[in-house]
């Protein structure tokens, strides 16, 4: 009984008209026994109307015992108005909290590198990933690989032509 289960709804018509399909969403997530922990990964790609249900979904649902986890990147000054409005609306919700994540200092990064491989790496190498990567966990463990992988984490000139993948 320890283990969380994931739970699974009947689908909901996306082509239903917005309140009952809002409604039906809400239905759904009240209709668990358990508590939830509802997760919107990278909240910037969704569409509008994605984002008003999102707002409905999360400011009716005070007394269910639900967490809304939303990741979202740092909104630029050309974001849509939809997606300000959405993280405006959460922002007000009770129990709403708003966490700024930011990436690895050069310390981690060499940390990384060094329990990687097994001994220490020079801070020139550290420094040159720490670059590369701005510190995103996710891509200075792929560089972190990268390198392992090349038997080349203690080699400079490996990190200065490692390439970070590109984000999509």
């Amino acid at each position: 009984e320890g283990k969380p289960k994931l739970v699974t709804w009947e689908p909901i018509d996306p082509g239903a008209d917005r309140p009952t399909l809002h409604a039906t969403m809400v239905a759904a997530v009240r209709s668990s026994t358990r508590p939830l922990l509802l997760v919107v990964d990278d909240l910037q790609w969704a569409d509008a109307s994605s984002l008003r249900a999102l707002e409905f979904v999360s400011g009716a649902l005070a007394t269910v015992p639900v967490l809304v986890l939303a990741t979202v990147r740092p909104v630029a000054a050309d974001a849509s108005p939809a997606l300000v409005d959405c993280l405006a609306e959460l922002a007000r919700q009770p129990g709403s909290e708003h966490i700024d994540l930011h990436g690895l200092t050069h310390a981690d990064v060499g940390t990384w590198l060094s329990r990687r491989g097994g001994r220490p790496v020079g801070a020139e190498v550290a420094d040159y990933v720490h670059e590369r990567t701005g510190g995103n966990p996710f891509f200075v463990g792929e560089v972190v690989e990268l390198l392992a992988r090349q038997d080349r984490l203690t080699d400079v000139d490996a990190a200065r032509a490692a390439r970070v993948p590109g984000a999509t």
